[in-house]
């Protein structure tokens, strides 16, 4: 039943790609919870929703308990993106105080549309302007996994959208673009099997391409089990290095065994191919 499920949900959300706008294809695949939230009736339904061997029930958010803020605003703060411990209630971006005589009071907190999503990691463009955060197991809801924040007012970030890649998901290790927008890696493909892709962004948070697109590139990475985890770009030497972990789906119980990696990917920057397959010596 979970592979049939899985299967439903990606060609509904190929069906709802080749429907989008041009404006919708910008900004990269997002869809609509698939059990939208009406207040008085999804509550109970998040609340007593059984737990599911792998997938998990996509229920709407519940919205985040009141939490004590304050109106400070110090010269350091930092960003939390992290989720109730629950998967119910929103996942949130805190920002906090970072000074030394108000360190740990919560200034702002910013819940995002999905709950349950694994917040991973967190990446600021160079700007400053813009938050992105990834949801590591947003796939087990059939959610979208990238959640990018307004941080205009950096003391009061708002949430301004999430979108998902065509073809991968399970998001891990983000780099910002000196122009603007952001490589990230997409560890699995969009059922977290075997290849992921390297994720591009505009400035706008908007997906623009899964890497690799050429032909050499993608037999590559059908050959050999492509799981991109760890990310570094060198925009001096117009290089990128990722390097391969695991099979995401191989991790989630109940599993016949995880498949690792052994790999490096090093990619011509400007364009975007992967020029050479590195394997570590064991």
């Amino acid at each position: 039943m979970p592979s049939l499920i899985s299967l439903t949900a990606l060609l509904g959300a190929i069906v709802s790609h080749a429907s989008a706008s041009p404006a919708d294809l910008k900004r990269g695949l997002s869809l609509p919870p698939l059990i939208p939230k009406i207040p008085g009736v999804t509550e109970p339904l998040a609340e007593n929703a059984p737990p599911l061997p792998i997938l998990q029930v996509p229920t709407p958010p519940l919205d985040s308990p009141p939490f004590k803020t304050s109106n400070i605003k110090p010269k350091k703060i930092g960003y939390f993106w992290t989720g109730a411990g629950d998967n119910k209630h929103a996942d949130f971006l805190i920002t906090a105080s970072l000074d030394d005589d108000t360190f740990g009071e919560i200034i702002h907190i910013t819940d995002v549309n999905t709950s349950g999503n694994s917040p991973h990691h967190l990446g600021s463009s160079l700007d400053g302007q813009t938050l992105v955060g990834g949801g590591l197991l947003s796939l087990l809801k059939t959610q979208d996994t990238a959640f990018y924040f307004d941080t205009s007012d950096p003391y009061h970030p708002k949430f301004d959208h999430s979108n998902r890649g065509i073809l991968g998901s399970i998001v891990d290790e983000i780099r910002a673009k000196p122009d603007g927008g952001f490589f990230i890696t997409y560890m699995g493909s969009a059922v977290g099997t075997s290849p992921g892709r390297l994720i591009e962004t505009d400035a706008g948070g908007n997906i623009i391409h899964e890497w690799p697109e050429d032909v050499k590139g993608t037999l590559n990475i059908l050959e050999e089990q492509f799981s991109p985890h760890g990310l570094s770009v060198d925009f001096e030497k117009n290089m990128i290095l990722t390097s391969d972990f695991v099979v995401p789906i191989t991790i989630l119980k109940p599993t016949l065994g995880i498949k690792k990696a052994d790999t490096l990917r090093l990619w011509d920057l400007k364009t975007r191919e992967i020029i050479s397959t590195i394997t570590i010596p064991k």
